[in-house]
């Protein structure tokens, strides 16, 4: 289903929902004012803009929604909520503002919400304090937190309303598990930032190198290792429109956690290896994307990105590809570090070729807790006609990750080396959540609170097994018939085992034991000939890390030679006396506050048309001819709250030139 370009206006409910509408899109709608009890319209209990409810991979994406009611009986209001039964949900690219009841809602709500992603959206005044049924004040806040498993807020920026408010209210009895990753949270002269709990009720929610500024009291509480910036003195920048949102402070602060190919408010390029920056626009030019810097041993001498012990060396014969190769001999050994993202699964994948002809040299990933996983070769791998057998191995990375260590050991030598990023269709693979989850103890309800060891490979959190209460999940699903791979880090008790297994209704299943008391990567086949399967952790130990991931089909990615230059530096560009074609540049016009029309002005990689989809025929920001004037320029409308006179100006000036963007991007 494709809902798109469309004015929604005065309603006394919800503005758009989706139902049983999994894969759908929702883009270029403008939604105000609905939640409402104009003319008498009763209250709902649970009304916001625009959401899902079971559903499942929908992108809401270049939506402009402003001005939802909270009412008295209304616990919701807020512009955005991912609701019960979704999962992969995503909310990019959207303009919110002025929402009574908030930016977002999370409402797993004694169902199953998970794996949301929230990124690259604007949020101006958005939550105002409202009078309740019983006579309370509602708290205003940014995020209403009733539920989440393994969501994902990264890089959006937020403009604080002048009232007291909590960027991130938990509900007294919903757990949650998140990551709050690279925002810009900007308080404004009377903005009040109400305590911000990080662990309510069994909640794991993650704050990770975020700017909060304005202000500095009740930002959640945050340590040193996460990166957070605290600057009270922070302001909007200089400027006119979005400019004031670009801040400086703001660049360079970021943690990779985005995907290759994401793009940021305005449509730019972002990083997803090296650092972004904090909030929703990318000021920063994008540089190479280089995980592993020379996976091919090209560069000379090594060192430069490998550490090398004992008897290793880089040399220039007996190479797969390009001009090198690694060989070491027993006793020694090469290690690189390289940047990895935010709750991100990898393969580990290089060649390798054995001095006798049977035992190789290992390679082998790292991760900080100090668990390792070692390459293997396919069960039916045969050494190429150079004599190297390429070997994988997957491992997942959870809301901590920083770097991984990969490690070349034994006898032999070793190219191309590469650590490329894979999809995983596991949900909290990382076992982050304690409810709220697809992790059920003898099928017990999702809401239960389960049990959760500290002795975990990545993130906080692990799943401790035992015979009479395993790790179960039966919300698995997969494509029929397809290849994959099942994979986690175990770790048996003493004298115990540890066993991953899955299987299905039609009685496909298939199962692998671990039985050593540190941490060991194991992993099984998976082809199904259902879509719904059942994985579980059984035995005494713990588990963690699990993957689902395609199988892997033994090939490994072209490494080009690089001819000694370094491929993590910049190109530079070096002067020359030579002549040149090339026309001479005319000297700029003065700059504008005016805005161009010009799509050929549109940023690099704005999304394009679908010639499948139905032809948008008018502007979804623009009134339709007969409605009420207002807020058809895309300033602030009045929702009857004050939010204070120093920056009201500036922040009209700002809503206007954030929507005239997402205007421009509809158009294109």
């Amino acid at each position: 289903m494709y809902i798109h370009d469309n004015f929604v206006t005065d309603v006394g409910g919800d503005g758009i929902v989706l139902q049983y509408a999994s894969g759908s899109r929702v883009e270029h709608n403008t939604v105000e004012d609905v939640a409402n009890t104009k003319d008498g319209q009763s209250m709902n209990g649970a009304n916001a803009a625009v959401w899902p409810w079971n559903a499942d991979d929908v992108s809401f994406r270049y939506n402009h929604v402003f001005g939802t009611v909270r009412g008295e009986d209304n616990n919701d209001g807020q512009a955005f909520d991912a609701d019960f039964g979704g999962t992969g949900n995503l909310y990019e690219h959207n303009l919110s503002h002025d929402n009574e009841g908030g930016f977002m809602l999370f409402c797993g709500c004694w169902g199953l919400t998970t794996d949301t992603v929230v990124r690259y959206n604007v949020s101006l005044n958005d939550g105002r304090p409202v009078p309740l049924a019983d006579g309370s004040t509602g708290i205003a806040r940014t995020f209403f937190m009733a539920g989440q498993a393994d969501g994902q807020v990264y890089n959006n920026s937020f403009l604080l309303p002048s009232v007291p408010v909590d960027i991130a209210h938990p509900d007294n009895y919903l757990a949650d598990s998140a990551v709050f990753a690279n925002n810009v949270f900007l308080a404004q002269e009377e903005t009040e930032v109400q305590e911000t709990a990080t662990a309510v009720d069994g909640a794991t929610i993650v704050w990770r190198n975020n700017v909060f500024g304005g202000s500095d009291e009740g930002w959640p509480e945050v340590n040193a290792e996460q990166d957070n910036l605290v600057l009270p003195e922070l302001t909007l920048a200089d400027g006119v429109g979005l400019e004031r949102l670009q801040l400086t402070a703001a660049q360079g602060v970021g943690a990779p956690i985005a995907p290759e190919g994401v793009l940021d408010f305005v449509g730019n390029p972002v990083p997803s290896v090296t650092s972004p920056d904090a909030g929703a626009f990318q000021l920063t030019p994008v540089g190479p994307q280089v995980t592993v810097a020379d996976g091919g041993f090209e560069l000379d001498p090594a060192e430069d990105h490998w550490q090398l012990e004992g008897p290793a060396q880089r040399v220039d014969e007996g190479q797969r590809t390009g001009h090198a190769a690694l060989a070491v001999d027993e006793g020694g050994s090469a290690t690189t570090t390289v940047p990895v993202a935010v709750n991100r699964t990898y393969r580990l994948v290089a060649a390798v070729s054995g001095d006798d002809g049977e035992s190789l040299p290992t390679v082998s990933l790292t991760l900080p807790s100090g668990a390792v996983a070692t390459a293997e070769p396919l069960p039916e791998a045969e050494p190429d006609e150079d004599g190297y057998v390429p070997v994988a191995v997957t491992a997942r990375t959870s809301t901590d990750a920083t770097t991984l260590d990969i490690t070349v050991e034994g006898q032999g030598l070793v190219d191309d080396v590469a650590l490329l990023p894979v999809d995983d269709v596991m949900v909290d693979g990382s076992f982050e959540a304690t409810r709220n989850t697809v992790w059920q103890e003898n099928n017990a309800d999702t809401w239960s609170e389960f049990a959760r060891s500290t002795d975990a490979t990545s993130g906080s959190l692990a799943s401790p097994v035992t015979p009479e209460v395993p790790a179960v999940n039966r919300f698995t699903y997969v494509e029929p018939g397809e290849e994959y791979e099942l994979g986690v880090f175990a770790k048996a008790a003493d004298g115990e085992s540890v066993t991953l297994e899955w299987s299905n209704a039609e009685d496909d299943e298939a199962q692998v034991s671990a039985s050593s008391t540190q941490w060991e990567r194991v992993a099984v086949p998976l082809s199904s000939s259902t879509a719904q399967l059942t994985v579980a952790c059984r035995g005494s130990g713990v588990c963690d890390d699990m993957t689902l991931t395609a199988a892997w089909d033994g090939l490994l990615p072209p490494i080009e030679p690089v001819d000694g230059e370094d491929p993590t530096e910049e190109p530079t560009d070096e002067p020359t006396d030579e002549p040149t074609d090339e026309p001479t540049e005319e000297p700029s016009p003065e700059p504008t506050d005016e805005p161009t029309e010009d799509p050929s002005s549109e940023p690099t990689g704005t999304p394009t048309q679908d010639p499948d989809e139905p032809t948008p025929t008018a502007d979804a920001s623009t009134r339709p001819s007969g409605a009420e004037p207002g807020d058809d320029q895309g300033s602030l409308p009045s929702t009857g709250a004050q939010i204070g006179t120093a920056l009201v100006a500036a922040v009209v000036l700002l809503t206007a030139g954030t929507a005239l963007v997402l205007r421009r991007r509809q158009s294109s």
